[in-house]
C-alpha cells in the first residue's frame, strides 16, 4: 500500500510537472502572438459575439486618433467604420465546415475622431477559444491606393479617348509582332474591323512579299533601340486595294 501512495505521488508530481511546463509553453506562445500584434502596422480590432472590443493595438489607435482605452470596451457599432458591426457577425456567423483561416474582405468608409473621412480595407476572420467565436479584424487605410486607382482610371480613359479619335491610323504590337490594338481610324484605312486584326503579325497583314523583311526588321529595332523609324512602302487593304 505505501509503495502504491509513492507511485502515486510521483505521478502527480510528473503531473504537475507537465502542466507547469505546458502553462510556460502557453505564456511564451502568447507574450510572442501579442508583441506580433503590438508591431502590426494595419488596424488590429478583436471582437466577439456581442459586438464589444476586446483588443486593439496602437496602430488601430493611431489610424483613427483615440486613445486605445476608448476602443477597448467599445461596441462595434460606436467606431466610426460604416457596416463594421454587420460585417463582423457575417464573418461570426460562418456555416460550420467554414475554414477559419480564410479571410473576408470588404472596403469601406471610416472617420477619424478628427472628422476626417477615408477608405478602409477591413478583413476578417472568424476563430474560436475555448469554444466561443470571435472575430480578428485587420484595418487598412486604402485611400491613397483608391485615389491612385482612379487617378490610373481617368489617365486610361484619356488614353483610349485620344487613341480612338487620333485622325491618324494607330498600330499597337508587340515583340512577336502580333497586333495588341489598333485605333478606329486603321479600321477605315486598312479594312479589318479591330477584334479581326488584333491577334495577327502586322507584318504579314500590313506589307507585300518584297517590304516584309524590311518592316520586321525596322518594327525589331523600334521595341530593341527604342527608336524611331520611317518607311514608305505600298500595303495592301482588305479589299485588296494597296494603299
Amino acid at each position: 500500500r505505501t509503495q502504491a501512495i509513492v507511485r502515486r505521488s510521483r505521478d502527480l508530481e510528473r503531473e504537475i510537472e507537465r502542466r507547469h511546463r505546458v502553462e510556460t509553453e502557453l505564456r511564451a506562445s502568447r507574450a510572442e502572438h501579442l508583441s506580433v500584434l503590438e508591431a502590426a502596422q494595419s488596424g488590429i480590432v478583436v471582437a466577439g459575439v456581442t459586438g464589444v472590443v476586446s483588443y486593439t493595438n496602437p496602430s488601430m489607435a493611431d489610424l483613427f486618433g483615440l486613445p486605445r482605452e476608448e476602443i477597448v470596451g467599445a461596441s462595434l457599432d460606436q467606431l466610426r467604420i460604416a457596416g463594421f458591426r454587420k460585417a463582423v457577425d457575417a464573418v461570426l456567423e460562418a456555416r460550420d465546415g467554414e475554414s477559419p483561416d480564410d479571410w473576408a474582405v470588404v472596403e469601406t468608409s471610416a472617420e477619424r475622431a478628427s472628422g476626417v473621412h477615408f477608405d478602409v480595407e477591413l478583413s476578417m476572420s472568424r476563430q474560436e477559444r475555448e469554444g466561443e467565436p470571435y472575430a480578428v479584424c485587420l484595418v487598412r487605410d486604402v485611400s491613397e491606393r483608391n485615389r491612385m486607382t482612379n487617378r490610373l482610371q481617368r489617365s486610361e480613359e484619356r488614353y483610349r479617348t485620344l487613341f480612338h479619335t487620333a485622325p491618324a491610323a494607330i498600330v499597337v504590337w508587340g515583340p512577336d509582332m502580333n497586333i495588341a490594338d489598333w485605333n478606329e481610324r486603321a479600321e477605315v484605312l486598312f479594312g479589318w474591323e479591330r477584334d479581326d486584326a488584333i491577334g495577327e503579325d502586322f507584318t504579314v497583314l500590313f506589307s507585300l512579299d518584297s517590304v516584309r523583311d524590311p518592316l520586321r526588321m525596322a518594327a525589331t529595332r523600334v521595341l530593341t533601340e527604342t527608336s524611331t523609324q520611317t518607311l514608305v512602302y505600298s500595303t495592301p487593304t482588305l479589299d485588296g486595294d494597296a494603299r
